[in-house]
């Protein structure tokens, strides 16, 4: 997986952040349930 970036200047709202949060941890949490 390969997380580009999330430029917070131009995310007034956050949404892009949490939605990028979400993801990495969603990912993770997968990752680790699956090993």
């Amino acid at each position: 997986m390969d997380m580009v970036e999330v430029a917070p200047a131009y995310d007034h709202a956050e949404i892009t952040a949490i939605a990028a949060a979400t993801i990495v941890h969603d990912f993770i949490a997968l990752q680790t349930k699956t090993s």
